[in-house]
């Protein structure tokens, strides 16, 4: 018998292999499932799309502090332009005003350009936002969350996007304790992620907010790489927040040894797509594959 594959079926599974590495490369943002992807951007700075919507978290910024990921001039060039697959952005959250997480003239500028879009950000940042003059052009699709250690979550539903957040002390806690670091966690239909900023890995300030975690189960964890990198950090995961896929971002250009020998996903090239494992996919962290 020939095993062998005729030249008909090789060109058709050559053809299908060509139009999926290309949609997942470029534009296109495609429709499983629950329909939820996330594209990276750069450093922290990450797209989740739903058929309920698409939100940015931490979109716009200019400082790398020699060690980061800028976002790319052609995927800035896209965002401005509402170009697809960054056409009909519905929110941003910003995690905290730190220049490798937060341009407050990008910002600005953004929702002057989209009018349709609203900004979820800590009180620091939208402090800084008001010091611009264009901010009253618009100051009434802004929401300033302002949220002490340990206080009560912040929850809100605007449009069709659920919101929670608590303030998690920024990584180097109690040095830098006054920065406004927020854990956002958003709800798009089925889908659900949290995108952590730049939080502590200290056990104590989640235990401090388990409540809060345990509420409601959680598709998709953003945190900084070194939460994958450091036993703290991986207790945090599997014990407190135990969502069903991880991804860690905040990856530096080169990327840490101790990452890249890990099980762990992680984003480390602009343009990079996942698709969000819903939690009825019956996957859980500990099994969180790694990208190839």
């Amino acid at each position: 018998m020939n095993n062998r594959i005729s030249r008909q079926p090789r060109r058709l599974l050559f053809f299908w292999a060509l139009l999926l590495s290309v949609s997942l490369a470029n534009v296109a943002i495609p429709v499983f499932a629950h329909g939820s992807s996330i594209r990276y951007l750069a450093n922290e700075g990450v797209m989740v799309s739903s058929t309920q919507g698409k939100v940015l978290f931490d979109p716009f910024f200019h400082n790398d502090f020699g060690q980061y990921q800028k976002v790319p001039e052609a995927i800035r060039n896209q965002l401005f332009n509402q170009l697809p697959p960054f056409d009909g952005i519905d929110f941003i959250v910003i995690s905290h005003a730190h220049e490798d997480h937060f341009s407050p003239e990008d910002v600005l500028r953004y929702l002057t350009l989209n009018n349709r879009c609203r900004l979820v950000a800590p009180q620091q940042a939208v402090a800084i936002l008001k010091l611009e003059p264009s901010f009253n052009l618009v100051a009434d699709r802004v929401v300033s969350v302002n949220l002490q250690k340990g206080q009560v979550a912040f929850e809100q539903r605007i449009g069709a996007v659920d919101f929670s957040a608590v303030r998690i002390p920024h990584a180097g806690w109690p040095g830098r304790a006054d920065i406004e670091n927020l854990i956002v966690r958003v709800q798009l239909g089925d889908s659900s992620v949290m995108h952590f900023g730049d939080a502590d890995p200290a056990m104590m300030h989640f235990i401090e907010q388990k409540p809060f975690f345990a509420r409601k189960a959680l598709d998709l964890a953003l945190p900084p790489y070194w939460f994958l990198t450091r036993e703290s950090g991986i207790n945090i995961l599997n014990e407190i927040i135990k969502p069903s896929q991880i991804i860690g971002i905040h990856v530096p250009v080169t990327v840490p040894v101790l990452l890249s020998q890990s099980t762990y996903d992680f984003f480390s090239r602009p343009g990079e797509l996942r698709l969000i494992i819903n939690k009825n996919d019956n996957q859980s962290v500990k099994n969180n594959p790694k990208k190839n």
